[in-house]
């Protein structure tokens, strides 16, 4: 399990717009919204060093550490997190993000498909409404508990 798969080449703006929001910082033990599946991950959500409009996320199963960036956009009522591997130019996923309550955190993955043939962060933002607006958007990818203690180390 990765948290990111490639869904465009650009993310929905072309910087950060929005404030972070400190709801999101801190560890959070996740696992897949697929009741079939076992697999959980640690994840850590912290302001990003040299931005202060980006998240740094580490992404922890088992000894393996991934990590990424992200930043917050808004599209209609949603606010979707554009993620991409940290240090990459390119290559974006979206997931909708909703704090249920300070400790439970639900994330959406934009659906495959959804960004095919968007070339512009114009063309996501216009892709990701249409879809919005056709309710074919996101699916559940992640129920994520805020985390009473640090992640294990690797």
């Amino acid at each position: 399990m990765t948290l990111v798969a490639c869904h465009a080449d650009s993310a929905l703006d072309e910087s950060p717009q929005l404030d972070l929001d400190s709801g999101l910082a801190g560890a959070w033990r996740c696992m897949l919204a697929d009741v079939e599946e076992t697999d959980e991950a640690w994840v850590t959500v912290a302001p990003h060093p040299t931005d202060e409009r980006l998240y740094s996320i580490t992404w922890r199963e088992g000894t393996r550490a991934d990590a990424y960036e992200a930043f917050a956009s808004s599209v209609g009522d949603s606010l979707v997190l554009n993620v991409r591997e940290a240090g990459d130019a390119s290559g974006w996923a979206f997931l909708r993000y909703d704090l249920l309550r300070p400790n439970l955190l639900l994330l959406a993955m934009a659906r495959e498909g959804v960004f095919d043939g968007a070339t512009s962060s114009a063309d996501v933002r216009a892709a990701l409404e249409a879809a919005l607006n056709a309710g074919a958007a996101f699916e559940d990818f992640m129920v994520c508990v805020g985390a009473r203690r640090s992640p294990p180390d690797s």
